[in-house]
């Protein structure tokens, strides 16, 4: 039973310590007249890569996310002085969030591979646009139990759009 689960399969690669300055210079080369890095674009590169991992919000909590996407100023200035002491770690506690988050995943499809009846159930299937549109601007979950119903839906709704 695992067709349904192929959206999900390719759960992204995480970031190594050594990938964080990398990632950070590649971003100076395309979009940066100085090579230095800015509170702005930091707090940015935070906010892309949550985004670039979740984009339907179906792996993260709010509660999780906040942390790095509402960070307060004396926050955002002790985050500066670690990345230049090229200090990761604020990185690398985001990447334990984001582990936790495939595992989590992994476990809950896991339970839904159980019960394979619901692959088979009769439903209306939505259109793609109507498929965007409710994952368009969609907030994060605030608790585990919105998180499995949207993953739940979710693959429902790509099963019901493969047949």
């Amino acid at each position: 039973m695992c067709a349904p689960f192929g959206a999900y399969s390719q759960e992204q690669e995480l970031l190594k310590h050594d990938d964080v300055k990398k990632v950070m210079q590649q971003i100076f080369s395309q979009h940066m007249d100085k090579k230095q890095i800015s509170e702005t674009i930091l707090r940015n590169s935070f906010q892309i890569y949550i985004n670039q991992f979740d984009p339907d919000r179906v792996y993260l909590l709010e509660d999780e996310v906040r942390p790095y996407l509402r960070m307060s100023a004396r926050q955002m200035r002790r985050l500066m002085r670690q990345y230049q002491n090229d200090d990761f770690s604020a990185f690398e506690q985001l990447n334990d969030v984001i582990r936790k988050a495939i595992a989590r995943s992994r476990d809950y499809r896991e339970e839904m591979e159980r019960n394979p009846e619901q692959f088979f159930e009769k439903r209306r299937v939505r259109t793609d646009a109507e498929w965007r549109a409710a994952e368009r601007g969609r907030p994060f979950a605030k608790n585990v139990s919105e998180l499995k119903t949207r993953m739940h839906q979710d693959i429902l709704n790509f099963v019901d759009a493969e047949r």
